[in-house]
């Protein structure tokens, strides 16, 4: 066992999706340490390729216990839920754990993302407060349902990130900060459209580490940042439809070859190249930059919405 791991969470549905992640993580991120998956209800005979290819799988301790709130933003599987056990004392083996969600492309070596000493993750899209983690949109926060998240008493104005990458200070998982962690997901469970990120969010409130764009790089959904290409990225994070693995991806080839090599996981060599300093800063000066026309953009989308749905 190495000193750090590269984890992905999974139930059976997206299981076979993250093979093409370590894959990936193999060759473009450069990533020779151990790797890890935390399995969701699923069984035993399903995981014995992961074991064969030499990965540490870990079944996931149920999170949730509670009923949902009644106001609830969302309601999403448990599943979601299943990426806090990676802040379980048991995992406090590993130094650092990075964490990946399913629908990346690595691009480069991943392996400066070590460099960050605590709990670290990229900024929401837009640099969106936390407030946005409990919905979307504004207009469906009813007063029932802000009071409840009101009662949670963080500041709804604070900066917010997303979760989609995150580097994770496991060598400091305590049992006192595992139970309160669940016990805060159980307690929130239905107040978040982002059920699992809104809870790191509020329980990270203030005490996390920007992780740079190129890490978690939003470009086709960021459309208001001018850029020609997504080379510049490190980790290529498509949320939204479609996913890479469909065929109506523009992405789906790049993908199939990654998930193509993986029955060769265990012996694959490292081909990425290390990012410099000077392009992910460049990347993020101008995401910087450009975030004003996003947010004219969502503005002018929801007063059209507005204007429509009171004709």
């Amino acid at each position: 066992m190495g000193d750090y791991a590269l984890a992905l969470v999974a139930d059976e549905s997206y299981l076979d999706y993250t093979k093409q992640v370590f894959v990936a993580a193999r060759r473009q991120g450069c990533w020779s340490e151990d790797l890890l998956l935390i399995a969701h209800e699923i069984s035993q005979d399903k995981l014995e390729w992961f074991i064969d290819q030499g990965v540490i799988v870990h079944h996931a301790q149920p999170i949730i216990f509670s009923k949902p709130q009644e106001n609830k933003a969302a309601t999403w599987p448990l599943v979601v839920y299943a990426k806090l056990n990676l802040f379980h004392p048991e995992f406090s083996r590993w130094k650092k754990i990075i964490y990946l969600d399913t629908d990346v492309l690595i691009r480069k070596d991943i392996r400066g993302l070590l460099e960050f000493n605590h709990f670290a993750a990229a900024r929401e899209s837009l640099n969106a407060p936390l407030e946005f983690q409990f919905v979307p949109d504004e207009v469906y926060l009813s007063a029932q349902h802000k009071k409840l998240v009101k009662n949670l008493g963080v500041d709804l104005g604070a900066p917010s990130f997303n979760v989609g990458v995150m580097l994770i200070a496991s060598q400091t998982n305590t049992p006192q900060q595992f139970e309160a962690l669940c016990e805060l997901a159980n307690r929130m469970h239905g107040l978040a459209y982002f059920p699992e990120q809104a809870v790191l969010n509020v329980f990270f409130q203030r005490r996390w580490a920007v992780l740079p764009y190129a890490y978690n790089d939003l470009f086709v959904h960021d459309w208001f940042v001018p850029r020609k290409n997504d080379h510049d990225s490190v980790i290529l994070h498509l949320v939204g439809k479609p996913k890479p693995w469909e065929s109506t991806s523009p992405y789906h080839t790049e993908w199939l070859a990654n998930f193509r090599r993986a029955n060769d996981l265990s012996t694959l060599k490292p081909i990425g190249v290390r990012p410099t300093q000077l392009e992910i800063a460049n990347l993020d000066a101008r995401v910087q930059w450009w975030i004003w026309l996003g947010k004219l953009g969502l503005m002018w989308w929801r007063l059209r919405r507005y204007f429509v749905g009171n004709k």
